[in-house]
């Protein structure tokens, strides 16, 4: 069934209007602190868990409805009676006691019959079901721990939608079988409308799709002319149990490695067996006895590298001995990420003057601020701002321009500052040498107020 309600007025609305001082002065010196902002690295307070999905419209309205949490801290965080509000209710949903979300994990909670109403049978168990009713338009839901709002996600016109249950500007509506979704997932603005996007073919976690298990892959191999053989005994716990297979995330920025064992069994006995050798994207690694499992039959392993820049797509790991092999198919999955060397920059201008920081290509100089892709994708980079404040005003952006060519601010790779993200084609490719530098400039305009101002600038990736 559709949900809807009736447009109501809502009075009190404050308007945050800036305060302009009653001077003014020839010249103007300004302060500028900008704190350039990295994703996915937010730092969050250890109860703050967010909303990271939200499906209101099914195409199943007879039980089809979710929200998924997501916990971007380290630890655990005790959800016992966490209460989901809505348009329709104060406590459209009310969490058991005991009820817990892991450490950088996730938590479902959905309609009940979730199982059998979900628009994809492959959408795992909710963690928890109670009936939902929530709003297809001018609506919200807010998540409330222990009587302290922790997050909310509004879609349609602020106007019409209760106060606590977006952030922000509430993003827009979705379409009927799509989602709302946080990305990156642990990014949280306090603005709905840059922190989600609409999903149109969604994937929903639970709690266990953060859990670590073993994976055994038993094959059958060829026996050799001296009776040895080999199978893959085990490769690291998938990472993605929304798809079908074994797929694995690179690590930012950085290598990681992947532990793989194989058992080799030789009726001859362990004495005279030979190392295995694992062949991944072309390349070679020996593997090495860690393990005697019985007279006949022993463990090898062996880590095998997985660079961050290594291409997304699938890959055969092989594990051979003379003549027997074992085989298993693996997928790198995509991963954007960005880094830079900078993390605060200083201004100082005069009206009718300007100042400006060069970028270059170098991570060493945070003083010129660099960009680099620090995942295995090509990305094009969006670049935004936040209002800059002083103690009694308030900067328009208009005032700084952006360019990722030198100190061109001119054409396709520069801009002038706005507080929506303007995504800039600058198709920087993945691997350990991809940098891009970015200029940044100030010029304040002839109405803006003297004083110190300070504000963030944000960049995050977008594949191109």
């Amino acid at each position: 069934m559709m949900r809807g309600k009736g447009i109501a007025e809502r009075a009190g609305r404050k308007e945050r209007r800036a305060v302009h001082s009653c001077y003014r002065c020839a010249a103007m010196t300004a302060l500028l602190l900008i704190a350039i902002g990295l994703f996915p690295h937010s730092v969050v307070a250890a109860e703050n868990i967010l909303i990271s999905q939200v499906m209101y419209d099914p195409a199943d309205e007879s039980g089809g409805e979710a929200i998924e949490l997501y916990n971007p801290n380290d630890v655990a965080v005790d959800l016992s009676f966490a209460v989901l509000k809505s348009e329709s209710q104060e406590a459209d949903a009310t969490l058991p006691n005991g009820s817990s979300i892991p450490a950088e994990g996730y938590y479902l909670i959905a309609d009940t019959g979730w199982d059998a109403s979900k628009d994809d049978l492959e959408w795992p168990s909710a963690d928890y079901e109670e009936t939902l009713t929530f709003y297809n338009s001018d609506s919200g839901v807010a998540l409330i721990i222990d009587g302290t709002l922790q997050d909310a996600v509004g879609w349609g016109t602020p106007e019409n939608i209760e106060d606590g249950l977006f952030e922000g500007t509430p993003t827009n509506e979705s379409e009927e079988g799509a989602t709302l979704k946080r990305t990156p997932v642990d990014m949280d603005t306090d603005n709905n409308a840059k922190d989600f996007i609409i999903d149109e073919q969604p994937v929903f976690h639970n709690a266990q799709s953060k859990e670590k298990g073993e994976v055994s892959i038993s094959v059958t191999a060829t026996i050799l002319d001296n009776g040895a053989e080999v199978s893959i005994f085990s490769l690291p716990p998938d990472e993605d149990d929304g798809k079908e297979g074994i797929q694995y995330y690179p690590a930012a920025g950085r290598g990681r490695s992947l532990l793989v064992e194989a058992e080799e069994d030789d009726p001859d006995g362990i004495e005279g067996m030979q190392d295995p050798n694992l062949v991944f994207d072309g390349k070679s690694y020996e593997m090495r006895n860690t393990e005697n499992l019985s007279e006949t039959a022993a463990l090898f392993s062996t880590n095998l590298p997985l660079p961050f820049h290594q291409a997304p797509g699938n890959y055969i790991i092989n594990v051979s001995i003379d003549g027997s092999s074992a085989v298993a198919s693996v997928e790198v999955m995509p991963l954007v990420a960005i880094d830079a060397d900078a993390s605060a920059l200083t201004f100082r201008s005069a009206i009718g003057d300007r100042s400006q920081v060069i970028g270059d290509q170098d991570m060493t100089t945070p003083d010129r601020p660099t960009i680099q892709n620090i995942g295995n994708t090509r990305l094009d980079i969006s670049i935004y701002g936040d209002a800059f404040y002083s103690e009694e005003d308030i900067l328009s952006l208009d005032s700084f321009s952006y360019s990722f060519h030198e100190d061109a601010f001119v054409g396709d790779l520069s801009g002038v500052l706005s507080e929506e993200p303007t995504t800039v084609p600058l198709g920087l490719g993945p691997g350990e040498a991809s940098f891009n530098e970015l200029s940044l400039r100030f010029e304040p305009l002839p109405d803006d107020i003297p004083g110190a101002y300070s504000g963030n600038i944000y960049l995050y990736g977008v594949t191109s």
